[in-house]
């Protein structure tokens, strides 16, 4: 996965999510829906899905330094 040219670092789970998340764009998805797409019915703990965001969002949404 790039952005601007340059590579992302996302784990397996965090690449998951957001092949997820562009393929029901604009849609809003239920946490359900998410677990159930990502670990089907082997669901982790219940904080697991909100970690997994917040790492995607930190990598996602982080500035690129100046060249």
């Amino acid at each position: 996965m790039t952005r601007e040219g340059r590579m992302l670092k996302l784990n397996p789970v965090g690449l998951k999510l957001l092949a997820v998340l562009m393929q029901k764009s604009p849609h809003v998805l239920r946490r359900e829906i998410l677990e159930e797409a990502l670990w089907g019915d082997d669901c982790p703990d219940s904080d697991s899905l909100r970690s997994h965001v917040h790492q995607l969002r930190q990598v996602i949404d982080k500035p690129f330094g100046k060249p």
